[in-house]
């Protein structure tokens, strides 16, 4: 299993905060505190690192508009719980990573089944 490998670069992380899926997902967190807000963007940005795609492309390449089908539910299913396990913690700890990046894809109109708990 690949270890996050950290941040982009300094001009990607500045151009970041500029794309729309992510400015979508920050109006989402306004009501949350700054720390909160970012935190829950950097998991995305780690996530985003993850998969070597920009959160714009992620969304795209989710669900495609002229059939009106999900494409790769799966793919992000699979990566979510690939990158929450990632790192070690408790299964709500590893879970709340998880969440974060499905709650991405719910600013941006788009549900990732939540992941079971092990015991269920």
């Amino acid at each position: 299993m690949r270890q996050p490998s950290g941040c982009p670069s300094k001009p990607v992380a500045a151009a970041f905060g500029d794309l729309e899926t992510v400015r979508r997902y920050a109006a989402a967190l306004r009501d949350l505190s700054v720390q909160e807000q970012e935190q829950r963007l950097d998991l995305l940005r780690e996530f985003s690192v993850w998969v070597e795609r920009t959160p714009d492309e992620m969304v795209d390449e989710l669900f495609d508009t002229v059939s009106r089908k999900y494409r790769k539910r799966g793919f992000y299913t699979q990566r979510i719980r690939e990158f929450s396990m990632a790192i070690p913690g408790t299964w709500a700890e590893q879970n709340f990573r998880g969440n974060v990046i499905r709650s991405f894809f719910i600013a941006n109109g788009y549900r990732i089944v939540p992941e079971k708990p092990p015991w269920m």
